[in-house]
């Protein structure tokens, strides 16, 4: 059984995440257009993303639903998770 750290200090910036956690968005910390366009890609409070890779201040690949997206460093920094104890790769 998985569990989800849904605490406030449980919460991180995207770009924080490591290669194989699983993590959930927990909230966008953007503007209109930021919210709109992740949205579109179907990444949304309650998503669950594997991160795939992360280079620490670039760019950070994940996998939601079979899709793989990548965010820049700054995008990632404005997306709030939490770690999916129990499903790190």
């Amino acid at each position: 059984m998985t569990e989800i750290q849904d605490t406030p200090e449980a919460s991180f910036p995207l770009r924080a995440a490591s290669p194989g956690e699983t993590v959930v968005i927990v909230s966008l910390q953007g503007g209109k257009s930021f919210h709109d366009r992740l949205l579109a890609m179907g990444l949304k409070p309650g998503a669950r993303l594997e991160v795939i890779q992360n280079r620490g201040g670039g760019r950070v690949l994940v996998d939601h639903r079979g899709s793989r997206f990548f965010l820049g460093g700054g995008m990632a920094h404005k997306v709030q998770v939490t770690l999916v104890q129990g499903e790190s790769q």
